[in-house]
């Protein structure tokens, strides 16, 4: 998970127009989704932007990791788990 805070203050990058936290949060996405730089595979499952206070702008970036020969695959959120690759016998 990355919590990304940029400082309301000057919070536009002046050469590409975008806002720090979005921007700064695009070049984590890029680097890290569907890499395997864990051991695991992780790709992004939230993405939410949000303010803190008059301060700061912020978003949070959660990304789910896997390893993709597993034979069960678990969801933390849904508190669930299912076979994927059963074979029959």
């Amino acid at each position: 998970m990355f919590y990304v805070l940029c400082d309301e203050k000057n919070n536009i990058e002046k050469t590409t127009g975008i806002a720090r936290h979005d921007l700064l949060s695009a070049l984590i996405i890029e680097n890290f989704n569907w890499t395997n730089l864990f051991g695991k595979q992780i790709h992004l499952v939230s993405d939410v932007p949000s303010v803190t206070d008059t301060d700061y702008a912020t978003r949070t970036l959660t990304f789910e990791g896997e390893f993709p020969n597993n034979l069960v695959k678990s969801n933390v959120s849904s508190k669930s788990t299912m076979v994927i690759n059963k074979t029959g016998g």
